[in-house]
């Protein structure tokens, strides 16, 4: 069984915002590989879920260590100079992470979601908002307080790619932050091809 520590602090913000019961997933995860996943795949698991790209968690995770590191050996450079080295350095370490994530956390989502329905099939990984969609649907909602429904106002937010999903992401956490852990929870997400087949059916 897989410990969420307190010191992780994306897979509290997973299931504070998306309401994804991030301990079954990760459960499900290790069974299904036969091992637990490693702490740094748990973390790029959830930044991913949260809408990060790989160019935004190598930008988290080097962005102070490269710039230290370049002005340390490059005295003479001015500060442009220097931060496009870094922005170099950030790209390269990206592709590494997207290599990284191809190979692991990726593919482990892909035999998760085809074990929990065989009728589907993927060469590469679906996009996140689709991926979060689909576990919400198969069991992975994480069960929290009722909201009393007088209390309750619908907000709907067209998406239009994975980038509009991070924003959804930082609006939730910018609305939980301002006026309470329960002023927001994250539901349902259609897309506009979803409705398009809704319609059809």
């Amino acid at each position: 069984m897989t410990t969420l520590s307190l010191e992780c602090p994306e897979c509290r913000k997973v299931e504070a915002l998306l309401n994804i019961d991030i301990k079954r997933l990760l459960d499900d995860l290790a069974k299904y590989k036969q091992k637990e996943l490693t702490e740094q795949q748990k973390q790029y698991l959830c930044l991913s879920m949260l809408g990060d790209e790989p160019i935004d968690i190598a930008r988290k995770e080097n962005y102070q260590h490269y710039y230290n590191k370049r002005k340390r050996e490059n005295k003479d450079l001015s500060s442009q100079e220097i931060d496009e080295l870094v922005e170099q350095d950030i790209k390269n370490r990206a592709r590494n992470i997207s290599n990284f994530l191809s190979e692991t956390v990726n593919q482990y989502i892909i035999d998760l979601i085809t074990k929990l329905d065989d009728s589907l099939s993927f060469n590469t990984r679906p996009p996140w908002l689709w991926i979060i969609c689909f576990l919400i649907d198969n069991g992975y909602k994480k069960n929290t307080p009722p909201i009393q429904k007088s209390n309750m106002k619908q907000i709907v937010i067209e998406l239009k790619d994975e980038t509009d999903f991070k924003k959804m992401v930082e609006f939730i956490e910018f609305m939980k932050q301002k006026f309470g852990h329960n002023a927001l929870k994250f539901q349902t997400i259609e897309s506009k091809e979803d409705e398009e087949n809704e319609r059809q059916n």
